[in-house]
Order: C-alpha cells, then structure tokens, then sequence
C-alpha cells in the first residue's frame, strides 16, 4: 500500500473519532422530561343545572381501544360521576358523532353506587364531537350532549336526565 493512501485513510479514521467524539462530548444528560402543566377544564350541564366540577379524568381505554372521559361533581348525596366512552377508529376531528357511550352514577362512600344511569339511544340529542386530539402532548378536547335514562334497578318511573352544553379540554394518560 501506497503512504500517500495509508495518509488519506489514517486521516479519514482520525476525522470519524473527532465527529464522534464531538457528538458524544456534545450531548448532555438534561436529566428526566420534565411534564408539562396542563390545565384541564370539563363543564357540563345535568337537567339546566350546572356542575360544580371536583375531579376531571381522561384516559385511554385499552379495552374499546379508545377514550374515557369523565368527571364528578359533588352534591349532598354523594359524589355524580359521569363519563363518556368512545373507541379511536370513530373519532373524526370535527364532526358530530353518535358511536360513543355515556354513563352516570351516583357513588357514596367512594365505591358503592347506589343510583346509575345509562345512554338512551334512541335520543337524537346524543352527540360527542372531538375538536383536538394531539397524540404527542396527550391532549383531547371537545363537546357532547347525551340524555340519560335511570336504570330500572332504581326507578320504574323512566326518568331522564339530560346532559347539555358539555365541554372538556384534557390531558389524557
């Protein structure tokens, strides 16, 4: 082998070790990813009175392969848990959707329902409409509207309960 080829290569392995080097020395342990504040809000209206909102939870559902989003609000009772639960292959940013399901309970003592009530499909007020869903932030926001009938567990009266004006703007684990 010629000097003038083994010069070139020496050089060319010297100037890989300094790239290398330099982008080693170059990066910095920054330590852990900090989590960025999020100010979740979720409001609703149950029969023309609004809740007074003390937990917000939103989550994926490995289950349906979607959403979960819900919130309590505390009343003398108990605590009204209501949630809506929608699978990701039925989200359309933007449009109304009717694929979704709500659910409200009446809970005591943290775990013991002692009212519930599920969707009443046949209701055309029911609707969830997703406005954002940024799958890197984690953060879905949106409105619904859905009518709820009692279980007959509780009452044979088939009560309703109409939940209006309902928005959510979540960080979602």
């Amino acid at each position: 082998m010629k000097k003038s080829n083994m010069i070139i290569r020496i050089s060319k392995l010297v100037a890989i070790h300094f790239v290398i080097a330099s982008l080693i020395i170059g990066c910095k342990d920054e330590g852990p990813i900090k989590e960025i504040e999020y100010n979740s809000t979720f409001s609703v209206d149950k029969n023309e009175v609004p809740w007074n909102i003390s937990e917000i939870r939103v989550s994926e559902n490995p289950l349906i392969e979607g959403f979960n989003i819900g919130a309590t609000n505390e009343t003398q009772k108990g605590e009204e848990i209501l949630t809506l639960a929608i699978k990701k292959t039925d989200i359309v940013i933007g449009e109304k959707l009717d694929l979704f399901t709500s659910e409200w309970a009446l809970v005591v003592d943290g775990d013991i329902v002692i009212d519930n009530s599920a969707r009443y499909d046949s209701a055309s007020i029911n609707y969830l409409l997703i406005t954002e869903l940024d799958t890197i932030n984690h953060i879905i926001q949106g409105e619904f509207e859905t009518i709820l009938l009692r279980d007959s567990h509780w009452t044979s009266n088939k009560e309703f309960m109409k939940f209006v004006q309902g928005k959510f703007d979540a960080k979602y684990k």
